[in-house]
């Protein structure tokens, strides 16, 4: 599963630098408590917030969070 998600990654995502104003940004998710999140999950929305990109991910908590933040949500399609 893991070689099916590294493959995944290689040809599917984008890999992007975290930028000072991404940890401001998740910081600031994180003390929102109606989301639920922590420093991870934030940060990984406030990026995706910053570049306009949808999220794909398995969590509920994130993804109910990135719904209400108004993200996209894409299921990944793993083999």
């Amino acid at each position: 599963m893991l070689s099916d998600l590294d493959l995944w990654a290689e040809n599917i995502a984008r890999r992007v630098t975290t930028e000072v104003d991404d940890v401001a940004r998740a910081t600031r998710l994180v003390k929102r408590f109606e989301l639920g999140l922590r420093m991870p999950d934030a940060l990984i929305l406030a990026i995706a917030q910053r570049l306009s990109m949808a999220i794909a991910t398995q969590d509920r908590r994130q993804a109910a969070a990135a719904e209400a933040l108004g993200l996209r949500l894409i299921q990944p399609q793993l083999s």
